[in-house]
């Protein structure tokens, strides 16, 4: 993918480089390369996330070109809709992004509206965050239409929801207890989600995906686009499917 998107600032070999650190850097294998030379771009990326029990994916959110944007686009909304594992979107705009050695201290920011989804992003980002030292902080944005002072669950059930995920994955796994705060505010979710994040600092920002809509709907709702589009920093998408 990145041969074909033609970024001319950085070798094949420096990019494999360049993911073995990060690899080693997260404790993880150094980093393989795999060649897809035929098929749906997606299609071949959910596949291979699949076979490897891939913990997540990463992609890009647009290249320098409009028929770039598009193929690029497309690939980010569909693995959104019902990848294995949750997505990880690079924005444009991102050109060095934290490396995981640099998140502990940091709060991961994630969006919270009370949904089935949203609460799967939070314990998704509750156990991330407790493996890299960082804390969790839940937004849940108003946009000041609904008649109810706070259509998002109450705090209790959301930090609870939240922290069940922050437990060790195994008996001999530790991981340091994270603090996780809640904010209400009012206004565009994608601006306040960026602002709240901005603030903090924040490595990345966490949303729920609801999966694939009726034919007619776009893959990617409206919000989350919005985010990518706004972020100055990763998007972590999380599907359906990798809650399963």
């Amino acid at each position: 993918m990145w041969e074909r998107l033609g970024t001319g600032e950085a070798t094949e070999r420096d990019i494999v480089r360049w993911l073995s650190d990060f690899a080693a850097e997260a404790g993880a294998a150094d980093a393989e390369q795999i060649v897809a030379p035929f098929g749906d771009p997606a299609r071949r990326l959910a596949a291979v996330a699949d076979e490897r029990a891939a913990d997540l994916l990463v992609v890009a959110s647009g290249g320098a070109s409009a028929a770039r944007d598009a193929m690029l686009g497309s690939i980010s909304a569909r693995l959104a809709a019902d990848a294995p594992a949750p997505v990880m979107v690079v924005p444009r705009s991102v050109h060095e992004p934290l490396a995981p050695g640099q998140w502990a201290g940091r709060r991961v920011v994630c969006g919270f509206d009370g949904s089935e989804s949203a609460y799967g992003a939070a314990r998704f980002a509750a156990a991330l965050a407790a493996r890299v030292g960082a804390d969790l902080q839940l937004v849940c944005v108003l946009d000041g239409a609904s008649e109810s002072p706070d259509p998002c669950e109450p705090p209790d059930a959301v930090l609870h929801a939240a922290a069940g995920a922050a437990s060790p994955a195994s008996a001999g796994e530790t991981t340091r207890p994270i603090s996780i705060a809640r904010e209400q505010r009012l206004g565009e979710p994608a601006e306040e989600l960026e602002r709240v994040a901005a603030a903090a600092t924040a490595p990345l920002i966490v949303m729920g995906a609801r999966g694939r809509l009726p034919w007619r709907a776009p893959l990617l709702g409206s919000v989350s686009r919005a985010v990518i589009d706004r972020a100055r920093r990763p998007v972590v998408l999380v599907p359906p499917a990798a809650l399963q």
